[in-house]
């Protein structure tokens, strides 16, 4: 039996295992960032980079003709289209906005940090490191010291969460 006979068998197969896991992924949705990070190993992300993967091997399969170095070319491809995709992540993310307060881990990605003066006002850490007086060996102890405070910012879960879409996009267009 081969795929070639019967396709479905693969999509059947990829979306079991990719729905499966999304059972398991729900425990993490009490806090954002391990869900975020985790696109691409459970739901619809798994299906379209398992459709990559095998489309990427036939192709190379073809390509090269050869089994063993068509794996190792094919897994070599793999690897820097993941780093790729995780250096578009990075960028994509970055440029979101609003950015939030990270008050609650269940809602907010973490992709800053700030500062938090003494009186309650919010500064960048440059700004923070700008009250710092001339010759103090330590500027970090000393912003502590002085009641300073580190505070973390980032962007809306569901905001973050819409990488998904390109990330399955981008790899059944790989496929």
């Amino acid at each position: 039996m081969s795929l070639r006979s019967h396709p479905p068998l693969l999509l059947i197969a990829a979306a079991l295992a990719a729905f499966g896991t999304s059972t398991l992924v729900a425990q993490f949705a009490a806090f954002a960032e391990p869900e975020f990070f985790r696109i691409g190993s459970y739901g619809l992300p798994a299906v379209a980079r398992t459709f990559a993967t095998f489309g990427l091997g036939l192709l190379l399969g073809v390509l090269v003709g050869r089994a063993l170095p068509a794996l190792v070319v094919g897994l070599v491809a793999l690897f820097l289209l993941g780093s790729l995709m995780t250096s578009a992540r990075s960028a994509w993310l970055s440029e979101q906005g609003p950015v939030l307060p990270m008050e609650g881990e269940a809602q907010v990605i973490q992709t800053d940090w700030a500062m938090l003066a003494p009186d309650g006002s919010q500064l960048t850490f440059d700004a923070a490191l700008a009250r710092v007086p001339e010759g103090v060996s330590d500027p970090d102890v000393w912003l502590e010291e002085q009641g300073y405070q580190w505070y973390g910012l980032g962007i809306a879960k569901d905001v973050a969460m819409g990488w998904a879409w390109y990330d399955a996009s981008i790899f059944l267009l790989s496929a």
